[in-house]
């Protein structure tokens, strides 16, 4: 097959026949009852959000989609995970079993191969005899890399035909600082000069408030969204993004309804999340409605954690004692003082993490003896992520 490149141009990467890929794919016959990813506008999306209450052959499917793109034009596949323990083998070496236990490899490579192995961060195709030894092995089809080694890749790791780049469980409970622009950092290693690379985000874990939703400008898409549908959203500088709240199939979804009833009926929200019907609640404390003597102490605080701004009022009253009172900023003033874990500090009024006076420690201690009372469970969802994250620098 002979094969085309952007503007007639190696270096810009390959122009993918979608249409071919599709029609491959469909030679798989995949299950019913599992996602399917033909749906996805490839040829219009550059960042693919797939998201998800629990596994539902997301992922398997995601890396089955990649090995045509292998098997039609020679791709390898870029798998990421936040941190370099996540892709060594002891936690990545079954990624590939669901797809060898259905013969998938076999079709995929007409019979030439049988099996697949990871060896130093690379997978490989391979043919294995009767006796499990190796007697012929493929090229390199899929990388293994950790956005924690981002600085090491820049000047060792080249990536010219790698094109198709699964950012997995992306959805973490802390992220590192600056996490989105070391990911975008680990990207372009990847992309170089080429316009032909497509991303593929997933996730099992559904947490409205994660800092990659803000990052990526699809937080009020997100917010909108219910099980079982999707989106396109273009950036305002001109990102194309593909955002998908994945559901299972009527049949399954009977299925899950039974087992709910039988072993999940309880009221709690935070069980949404396991029993895949919702996406995952947590609820942090709110102000208990009668107070008396409820004063105001300072509210020049506040916290500044992808790119909003939370005041944190400090406040006493006789049933709480001295507390701070989380909610969302509008605005700043000249003597505002702004706590931020991003290294870059050009405003005089910036305080590094936690800060460094008496005040700053009086107000972190509060957090620490659970003083904090929030607006709504988005904004105890955020200064929880700056803490967390903040302890990590």
């Amino acid at each position: 097959m002979k094969i085309e490149y952007h503007e007639n141009d190696k270096k810009k990467g390959i122009k993918y026949d979608f249409s071919l890929i599709r029609k491959e794919f469909k030679r798989l016959k995949i299950p019913k009852d599992v996602y399917n990813p033909l749906t996805i506008p490839m040829e219009w999306s550059k960042f693919n959000v797939l998201l998800s209450p629990r596994s539902k052959g997301k992922t398997t499917n995601i890396l089955l989609l990649g090995l045509i793109f292998n098997k039609l034009y020679g791709t390898v596949l870029q798998y990421i995970r936040s941190s370099h323990d996540m892709v060594t083998p002891s936690k990545a070496g079954s990624l590939f079993s669901v797809i060898q236990q259905n013969g998938y490899i076999e079709k995929l490579t007409d019979g030439k191969y049988n099996s697949i192995k990871l060896h130093w961060g690379s997978w490989y195709y391979t043919k294995v005899d009767d006796k499990g030894e190796v007697i012929e092995q493929s090229e390199e089809i899929m990388k293994m890399l950790s956005i924690d080694m981002a600085e090491k890749y820049k000047s060792s790791y080249n990536a010219p035909n790698g094109d198709f780049i699964i950012f997995d469980e992306f959805i973490g409970k802390y992220y590192y600082p600056n996490e989105f622009v070391r990911f975008l950092d680990l990207f372009k290693t990847i992309q170089r000069d080429r316009i032909s690379p497509i991303i593929f985000m997933l996730a099992n874990t559904i947490d409205r408030e994660s800092e990659y939703f803000n990052e990526l400008e699809i937080y009020e898409e997100i917010h909108t969204l219910e099980l079982g549908e999707d989106i396109k959203v273009t950036t305002e500088k001109g990102t194309p993004i593909y955002i998908a709240i994945l559901n299972n199939d009527d049949k399954l979804q009977k299925k899950q309804k039974i087992q709910n009833s039988l072993f999940y009926g309880f009221k709690n929200p935070q069980i949404s999340s396991i029993t895949g019907t919702d996406w995952a609640h947590v609820n942090y404390p709110h102000l208990p409605d009668k107070r008396t003597n409820d004063i105001i102490l300072d509210r020049r605080h506040y916290i500044k954690y992808s790119n909003r701004l939370i005041n944190l009022e400090m406040r006493q009253c006789d049933e709480l004692g001295i507390y701070i009172y989380a909610h969302k900023a509008t605005r700043l003033y000249d003597d505002s003082i702004i706590y931020t874990n991003e290294y870059m500090i050009e405003d005089r009024r910036h305080r590094f993490l936690f800060g460094h006076t008496k005040m700053d420690k009086h107000i972190f201690t509060l957090y620490n003896q659970n003083k904090f009372y929030y607006q709504n469970n988005t904004i105890g969802s955020q200064v929880n992520n700056y803490i967390q994250t903040s302890k990590k620098i």
